[in-house]
């Protein structure tokens, strides 16, 4: 790899000319086209498939899944196969479509007199209504599990869960093929419910905490590469918890907040685990306002996670946000539930909506609000509901966030 002192020389070698003289690309083939990214920071020039390319706006890896941290500031070379030739295209233009997601699912949860279900409902973002999708459905009926997605291959894991007894039980999912499929040999180590989860959406993800029946501390890591399981007890949270919330920062941090302990006690305390040490560490500027458990969430990745309702007593309509570049949260009134409810699934579009859906009120609910990122405001969807009333269902969009 060269440096920045030769990378001209480098290009002219692979190119025959420079990169001022390379044209503008429009539509890359991602399946055979290749980029080469120039790293700012760290004055590195390296090759990847753009299949490969993983998390836009962050970390790109190549097949060696070598990890470089980018802005949008930074060129990209793409060498179009099909021309024969190099081209240039800045790293902003290009990633800018991958950072949407344009459809979401909804998976399992309780419906009405107590009856665990398999469902699974396919929501389309563009058209925003939802529809059962039989082929997605999980393969044992369950409520309360954890859910986290690999973007390198666009995959959902649903893991765990409560049907009676905790379940070790993982499930995953493709956005491909939208098959749900029982994954034998990556069970939970220890099985669990009412845990969250979270990861860098390319090597590895936490399942954390939970309750076996009763409130735990200790963290899991999952490999995406063996897809297994294995305690990670660095990433142990400091106090025993069920039913928390997790907001993930791209592809660098995860923040659990709130949640309850024995008795049960609510909580409004902030953990925050960065991937890249599987560290977990109390970051008290983030936490609640309101102490609270089973809320749900969303995130836009790059700045702001969202914290909507819960349970502390009694159901509450409160709207939190978790400013990244701060680590401080707030409430944000404008936001705040239509009804308050608990035991929703949320998921994230990317950087313009959030979609909260199901979970308790006076009863269970099928109803989907949505969260206007640009506007901090929610509102109930027309037309968004799910196919049937339940809470504790989980949710995953295609990205990892």
């Amino acid at each position: 790899m060269g440096t920045r002192s030769n990378w001209d020389y480098w290009i002219l070698i692979m190119a025959n000319r420079r990169i001022s003289d390379l044209t503008e690309i429009g539509s890359p083939d991602k399946a055979n086209d290749y980029v080469m990214v120039m790293d700012v920071s760290e004055t590195q020039l390296k090759k990847c498939l753009i299949s490969s390319i993983t998390a836009p706006d962050d970390d790109f890896y190549n097949n060696t899944t070598t990890v470089m941290q980018t802005t949008n500031a930074d060129l990209l070379l793409i060498f179009d196969v099909s021309a024969g030739q190099y081209r240039k295209v800045s790293l902003g233009a290009f990633t800018a479509p991958e950072l949407t997601a344009l459809e979401a699912f909804f998976f399992g949860g309780q419906i009405g007199g107590g009856t665990y279900v398999v469902t699974a409902d396919k929501f389309s973002i563009p058209s925003e209504t939802a529809s059962a999708k039989a082929s997605a459905d999980l393969s044992l009926a369950r409520m309360n599990s954890a859910s986290f997605t690999w973007e390198n291959a666009e995959i959902s894991y649903i893991v765990g869960g409560y049907a009676g007894a905790a379940l070790g039980l993982n499930d995953k999912f493709s956005f491909g093929t939208e098959i749900t499929s029982n994954l034998v040999v990556g069970l939970l180590y220890h099985p669990r419910y009412l845990a969250n989860a979270g990861g860098d959406g390319h090597t590895k993800a936490f399942v954390i905490a939970g309750a076996r029946p009763y409130a735990e501390t200790e963290a899991e890591q999952f490999t995406f590469s063996g897809e297994t399981f294995s305690l990670q007890a660095s990433a142990d949270m400091s106090q025993a918890k069920m039913g928390f919330a997790w907001v993930n920062y791209a592809a660098y941090s995860g923040y659990f907040l709130g949640g309850a302990s024995a008795g049960p006690s609510y909580l409004s305390g902030c953990e925050k685990l960065t991937y890249t040490t599987d560290t977990m560490a109390i970051q008290s500027s983030a936490d609640l306002t309101q102490a609270r458990y089973q809320m749900s969430t969303n995130s836009t990745g790059d700045d702001n996670g969202y914290i909507l309702g819960g349970y502390s007593g009694t159901a509450v309509n409160t709207a939190e946000k978790l400013v990244f570049a701060t680590e401080i949260t707030s409430v944000v009134a404008s936001a705040n539930l239509v009804t308050a409810r608990y035991s929703m699934a949320g998921v994230s579009q990317g950087a313009t909506y959030g979609y909260h859906t199901g979970g308790f009120d006076t009863g269970v609910s099928s109803v989907t609000e949505r969260l206007v990122v640009a506007t901090d405001t929610t509102a109930v969807l027309a037309g968004g509901s799910i196919t049937s009333a339940r809470q504790g269902l989980t949710g995953s969009s295609s990205l990892h966030f």
